[in-house]
């Protein structure tokens, strides 16, 4: 798989945590097709401490969307818990669906759909300090 640069501006954008690293990026498969073409990538980090449960909820311009979640460190040994708790997928009709996983230690790390907002989870455990990192894909 190879990225190439088409130009194109970065949208404007203000969320909580995160910054625009690439603007512009077409996806092309091993054959030479153009797949689907990448407009932005936004990447979010943040920390969770000792025990405490951390979620993280980013709002968006609904769009066509691929989000991932993963852990980028840990300090301290126990259990640690990264991944997608929820997120909104806007139908047609201009109306969110809520769509939350409830699954505790078995969130996804991967969603893909057109979203208005998506929710991270992050928990660890006693004594103990991580960081993780959300990276939302937007496709056209």
């Amino acid at each position: 798989m190879r990225v190439h640069g088409t130009g194109g501006t970065t949208r404007k954008s203000y969320r909580f945590v995160g910054m625009t690293v690439y603007s512009g990026l077409t996806v092309i498969d091993l054959y030479g097709k153009r797949t689907m073409p990448l407009f932005e990538i936004d990447w979010h980090s943040f920390t969770g401490y000792s025990g405490v449960p951390t979620t993280l909820e980013i709002d968006i311009v609904p769009a066509q969307i691929g989000v991932q979640a993963w852990l980028n460190g840990v300090d301290g040994g126990g259990l640690v818990f990264v991944g997608i708790d929820s997120y909104r997928r806007r139908l047609s009709s201009g109306a969110d669906q809520p769509i939350e996983f409830n699954a505790l230690f078995n969130d996804p790390p991967v969603i893909v759909d057109f979203i208005s907002s998506v929710t991270f989870a992050f928990s660890l455990g006693d004594n103990q300090q991580g960081w993780m990192v959300g990276r939302l894909d937007y496709w056209e």
